[in-house]
């Protein structure tokens, strides 16, 4: 079952950092515009949250809000879709970005709908094999959580042919489940 602290945790990380209702957040997503990154130049953009539906009223059992970030300078406009869905201790968001001007923008590159870090103590994550059409396909996997980065890259356009885009870390002190 689903603790009261731990619904209070995922309302307070989500307020900070994914609808950024704090003074110094971390931001949960991020991308780069002309070699600037967002997350790092928060001042440059107008930050407008809309307020959240009515529970269930966009998706089942959830809360959605929309966070516009505006760079008029850039003429770049980022749209988040997030969605908290308070009895799960459970959120989610898309981030879309558009040019907003006449002319071709600056480049947008180093997107990461997530981008981020929790703190977990000593953990392991759980991974399941893709599908690459063999005798292992959908295998469960288990690594060690270490210093040393570990990509789980998708090949050949599919986000599941080496291995599932959803990732359980298991932590001493907390835990995250993911899905890309």
């Amino acid at each position: 079952a689903v603790t009261q602290e731990e619904k209070e945790l995922c309302r307070q990380w989500f307020d900070e950092n994914v609808l950024l209702h704090s003074d110094d957040p971390q931001v949960a997503y991020n991308f780069d515009v002309s070699g600037e990154s967002f997350a790092d130049n928060l001042d440059d953009w107008t930050v407008d949250v809309t307020p959240e539906t009515k529970k269930g009223a966009m998706y089942k059992g959830g809360k959605t809000s929309y966070v516009y970030l505006t760079n008029e300078t850039e003429n770049i406009e980022a749209i988040v879709e997030a969605t908290i869905y308070e009895d799960l201790a459970t959120c989610e968001w898309a981030v879309f970005v558009k040019n907003t001007g006449t002319e071709n923008s600056e480049v947008i590159d180093n997107f990461y709908a997530l981008n981020t870090f929790f703190e977990t103590g000593d953990s392991k994550v759980y991974y399941s094999k893709g599908s690459a059409n063999s005798s292992n396909d959908f295998t469960l996997g288990m690594k060690n959580v270490s210093l040393i980065p570990e990509v789980f890259d998708c090949i050949e356009g599919r986000s599941s042919y080496t291995y599932m885009p959803y990732f359980n870390i298991n932590g001493e002190d907390a835990g995250v489940v993911l899905g890309d």
